[in-house]
């Protein structure tokens, strides 16, 4: 009996995850050390490479997601208001996923931003990505500035203020 009452509880507790509003973030965390940004060269869904010391002299916006990740899917055309308000701004959008996965889901919710995949998770450990979706701001120099785990608040007072802090 008590494992029948656990299970029910269970299904519960599971059940109302799977409906929750995701808890936006409000404020980006710093890296606890300064350093550069691992160096990536990864490709879009055309093949063209991109490396993100391309993007040295630019406040770049590199949103770590996967197709599957619903929290991640949801964040994605809030991206794309951001890469609209602040067009200084380079938001690279890495998929870690297949590419037929990708193309899918642009094909429903297209994006003026690259997306690039890292179908083998080169980023997953150079970045030590601990949960999806992860957002770093990397600076002018090319330095993890902030970051954070989870869907974010880009409307956020305090992050807006980060942004134009760094796009100085």
């Amino acid at each position: 009996m008590a494992i029948i009452r656990y299970l029910g509880f269970l299904v519960f507790f599971l059940s109302g995850l799977a409906f929750a509003e995701p808890v936006l973030i409000k404020e980006l965390s710093q890296p606890a050390e300064i350093k550069p940004a691992p160096n990536f060269t990864l490709p879009d869904l055309h093949d063209k490479s991109f490396s993100n010391q391309q993007f040295i002299g630019k406040v770049v916006v590199l949103h770590i997601w996967a197709t599957w990740c619903e929290p991640c899917r949801q964040e994605m055309p809030i991206l794309e208001q951001l890469q609209q308000q602040f067009p200084q701004l380079v938001v690279l959008g890495i998929a870690e996923d297949s590419k037929a996965s990708v193309e899918q889901f642009l094909k429903q919710t297209p994006l003026s931003f690259p997306v690039l995949i890292d179908q083998y998770g080169k980023l997953l450990r150079d970045y030590k990505i601990k949960g999806f979706p992860t957002t770093y701001l990397i600076d002018k120099q090319g330095f993890l500035a902030y970051f954070a785990v989870g869907t974010i608040d880009w409307q956020s007072p305090n992050i807006l203020n980060k942004i134009n802090l760094l796009s100085k």
